[in-house]
This record gives structure tokens, sequence and C-alpha cells, in this order.
């Protein structure tokens, strides 16, 4: 065994305790997909979850929506020590049964969870085009590395890409995931950060204009060529890559497009002289700067530096480094930034990220409201994630107490605001046209920490119902409907909507925390309310398109008060 799958060992086991699982395989699934997707061990969706009988070597498939476009992650996790090309001959008949299979085929598979997510594929695909849509398939295991994989392996691997890869959709790719790619990606978020003070050395020609020096308002800058291969000594010393502390993204590796672009360019000879012409270089933020114009030796002094965009420029080029394959000559625009004024660096995160894909949460997680919200939640005794993976090392943070911002922004969003459709189906919003009201508008804590907690209540009461017999609707509701019940729930037992009451909300805050409201029965009377809507007024609905309907938070609200449930 090999120092990282005891590593991946290791951290299996505590996702294991953490979350209360009770057996490794679906600790390993857990802590997987939560390094493939980024996203927090405590922020995983039961509804992702289609693993079960005939679950075609698939066991989680996630949707994220946005501006009309989809990324569907496929992700099958083995915890064993080696790949296994028979099960990648069933992933890819498991990627034929959700792209290619008939609806009255697909319909009769006995696994409605897998079903469920089909139908929401398929609803995607026609909505969107499939062009809009970014397909990542992961097969995962605890093996020492890839390259030992069979040759058998590589042939079900190849059919794959053949029959997927072909310029269908926007994007394809299938990945073997070892514990080295596990380790790698996870150690890529494990920082904390340090003060890094460099000298870089700099391009300077006295007789040739190759520095601007701007201030304004106060702001100082200074915009500069860095030799590459200077520039990635300095980050290859940092081990453990603090430089890039305030990046909003980690390092993604060659395996994208951009990446691999960026690696080309700089080890190609000749063409390796046009790398500053092709890339936008690097944005970087200090304490101090100081510019040493000494012909013979010119460089910058840097006090507390950070690459707060390019990392992907940097780190691709450190690799290169690295692997000896960075080529002299090789130049970086640099723009350097004195970080003197006030949420200086939060502004220049958010406005330079936009060469590889920034998410708005990503872009959120230093802002001083988040940062605010989590010293709230702290003084409740409660973590509160604003990072993906921030406290995965601390022994106390357990499913009971941790709270991800995005969770915590579901739940107001939905259970305060009425927002059902948009916290379930549209994720996205939370971090942009309803961030200011969820996160910034918020006039006392209890509206933030209430509503999470009954939400994670809720969620713990349904995720334990056995829907394996009865109603399909009902089925279909509980593993998808869980914030629109939180909202009928809150709504029942409350009997009110009002959110500025303080000593209410406290006293509410309090009964809830010591067991006092029947977290388990109201649960039940708020899905028996939203299974009777469908029943009475909507015999035959589309419960996807209900679901993530704006119109239908107004329509089973309206629902709520006109059957007297508030009284």
């Amino acid at each position: 065994m090999s120092i990282r799958q005891a590593l991946v060992d290791d951290n299996v086991e505590t996702v294991k305790i953490k979350l209360g699982l009770k057996n490794d395989d679906q600790a390993f699934l857990r802590y997987g997909v939560s390094i493939l997707t980024g996203e927090s061990i405590f922020d995983f969706e039961m509804a992702d979850l289609v693993d079960g009988g005939h679950d075609k070597q698939i066991d989680t498939i996630s949707i994220n929506e946005e501006n009309g476009t989809a990324t569907i992650t496929i992700i099958q996790a083995k915890y064993t020590k080696s790949f296994e090309s028979d099960v990648i001959i069933k992933i890819r008949n498991g990627l034929d049964w959700i792209f290619t299979t008939k609806r009255d085929e697909y319909k009769k598979l006995k696994n409605p969870a897998l079903v469920d997510r089909i139908d929401d594929i398929r609803d995607i695909q026609r909505r969107h085009g499939p062009s809009n849509l970014c397909i990542s398939v992961y097969y995962v295991t605890n093996a020492e590395g890839i390259d030992g994989i069979s040759d058998e392996c590589y042939d079900e691997m190849n059919k794959i890409h053949r029959d997927y890869d072909n310029d269908t959709f926007n994007q394809f790719n299938l990945n073997l995931i070892s514990s080295n790619e596990l380790i790698e990606a996870q150690e890529a978020t494990n920082v904390k950060h340090k003060n890094i003070d460099v000298d870089v050395p700099v391009i300077y020609d006295v007789n040739n204009p190759s520095i601007i020096n701007y201030q304004q308002n106060g702001v100082q800058s200074i915009i500069c060529t860095l030799s590459a291969i200077e520039l990635a000594k300095v980050i290859s010393k940092d081990t453990k890559r603090h430089i890039f502390d305030l990046n909003v993204r980690r390092y993604l590796g060659l395996k994208g497009g951009v990446n691999s672009s960026i690696y080309n360019t700089c080890t190609t000879p000749e063409r390796n002289k046009l790398f500053w012409f092709l890339n936008n270089g690097l944005t970087i933020t200090c304490d101090h700067f100081d510019m040493v114009q000494d012909p013979d030796s010119p460089h910058i002094k840097l006090k507390n530096i950070q690459i707060v965009n390019g990392c992907q420029t940097a780190s691709t080029l450190t690799a290169a480094y690295e692997a000896g394959a960075l080529l002299e000559g090789t130049t970086v625009l640099a723009r350097i930034y004195k970080a003197n004024i006030e949420n200086l660096v939060d502004d220049i995160v958010v406005t330079t990220n936009t060469q590889n894909k920034i998410t708005p949460r990503d872009l959120r997680s230093n802002h001083p409201e988040q940062i605010d919200i989590q010293n709230i939640f702290s003084s409740y005794d409660f973590f509160y994630e604003r990072k993906p993976r921030e406290f995965d090392s601390n022994d106390s943070a357990i499913s009971s107490n941790t709270f991800t911002n995005d969770f915590v922004g579901r739940a107001v969003l939905s259970v305060v605001h009425g927002k059902s459709g948009d916290a379930r189906s549209r994720k996205g919003k939370i971090w942009s046209e309803h961030y200011k009201k969820i996160f910034m508008e918020t006039q006392n804590a209890e509206t933030l920490v209430l509503p999470t907690v009954l939400y994670y209540k809720v969620k713990q009461v349904l995720d334990s119902y056995d829907v394996s017999e009865g109603s399909q609707t009902r089925r279909y509701l509980v593993k998808n409907a869980s914030l629109h019940i939180a909202r009928i729930v809150c709504m029942l037992w409350r009997k009110s909507e009002d959110w500025k009451n303080r000593p209410k909300l406290e006293a509410d805050y309090e009964k809830l925390l010591s067991g006092k409201v029947d977290v388990d029965k109201i649960t039940n009377s708020a899905l028996q309310v939203i299974e009777k809507y469908f029943t009475e007024v909507d015999d035959d609905p589309d419960l996807n398109s209900e679901l993530k309907s704006s119109q239908f938070d107004n329509v089973i609200k309206a629902f709520v008060y006109r059957n007297g449930y508030m009284k």
C-alpha cells in the first residue's frame, strides 16, 4: 500500500465518523464526490444518489444548471485498489441508458432514483440542447495510480470516448481517479494563509519602457513582465502553494483544454516566445512592493504576495518547470496591486477571475458578510463553511453541526423568502440575484440560523422514510421536494411568515433546538399537504417542472392558506 492510499483510507474513516455512515463504501463515495465536485462532504443531495439495484454502475448523478447551460457529473466509486474493465463496460451501458435508450425502455428500470435522474437529464437536453451540456464521468478507486491499468480498460474507455466525445456535447470527459488524483486535489485546497515575502526578477530594459507605474485614489499598481522560469522558482519553493490562498479556485491540472494549451505553448520552441501575447497574465496583490530598477539585477520586492488571478497559468508554468520542460525566454505579464484599501482585494478577485469558469459562490467566499455570518454561526456553536472542505481537519465538525454557505442560502431562500423552486433548481441565483437579500439584508441572526437548522431536521426526517413502496408521487416528493416541504413545515409550525419579530424568532429557535417542536410529525403533515395539492388540484403533474416553477411557489402558499393550515 502506498502512502497516498493510506491517506485516502484515513480520510474515508474521517468522513465515516463525521457523517455517521454505516460502512466504508458509503464513506468512500461521499469522500470522492466531495473531492471531484468541489463541494463539502456535508453538502450532499440524496436526490443525486442512484446507487442500488439496477444502478448500471453509476452511484451519483449531479446536475448544475446555470444561464442556459448544464454540467452533469456522473460518478462510480469503488473502494478497491484497482480499476476493472468490467466496471467500465457497465458504465458505458449506464451512459447508453441515460442518453440513448428510448423512454419506454428506461422507464422499466427497477431503480426509480435512476429513472428520475434520466428524466431530469432528458428534460435539460430538450430545453438547452446537447451542445450546452458538459458531461464529466468519473470512475474512482483507491488504486495506487492509473499508470498500471490494463489494456482492456483502455479499450473500453476508448469505446466510450468514441461514442460520446464526438462534438455532440459541449464537453465530454471520462476520468479514472486513483489515490494520487484524490490526494492531489485535496491538498490543493487544504492550505492555510501565511505571509509570503519574495524578490521576483523582472524583465527590464533601460532603453525600452517595460514597466508601468500607476497610482490613483490611493491605489498603487505596477505592470511588468516576469520571467516564467523565475516565477516558477518562487512558486516551486512554496510547496504548499500558500501563494494561492486567496485564489477562489484550486489548480485544475493539465487535463482541461485551457491548461494543456498553456503547457504546450510554454514548452514548444519558438512558440514559447509568444506566450506573453497569448496569455492573459497574472493578477497579484501584496501589502507593499518596491521596484528595484537595477540594470544588472532588476527585481521587484513583494511583501505578503498573493496570486489572486492566474492560478492556472502560474501553476501550469510551475508544472512545466518542475518537469524540466519550461523553456528559457518564456515571459508572462503581471499586474501587481498594493492592497492598502479596505475590500480592494475582494473587488480585484471578483472582477479579474474570468479566464477559467469561476462560480459566483467561489467569488463570494472571502467577502466580509460571509466572514461575519461564519462568526454568527460560531456563536451558536455551529460551523459555517465559506469554502468547500474548510473544516475537514476539524474533528469537532460533524454533519449535525456543520452547514455550508450554499446549504444556508438554499434554506433561507426557500423557508424565509418562499422561493423554493430557485433554491432547488437554480442554485446559482443564490449567489447572484438573491445574494443581497439572503446574506446582506438579514436583520437578525435567527433569520439565518433557524431556517438552516429546521431544513436540516426536515431533511433528516425525509431521508429516514422508506419510499420503496407506495405512490410514485410520494416517493418523488420525498426525494426531491425537501426545500418545498421545509417551507410548509415552517408555515404549519410557526403559523406566521414574520421574520422581523426577533423575540418570537428567539423563542421559536429555542423550542426547535430543545426538541419541543415535533419535526417528525409536522414534516409528515407538510408532505401530506403537498400530496393533497397534487391529488386534488393537479392530478397529472409533471413533478419535476412543478418543483422548478416559481409559479408553484405561489400556488402552494395559497393552497396552504386557503385550506386553513395556518390557523
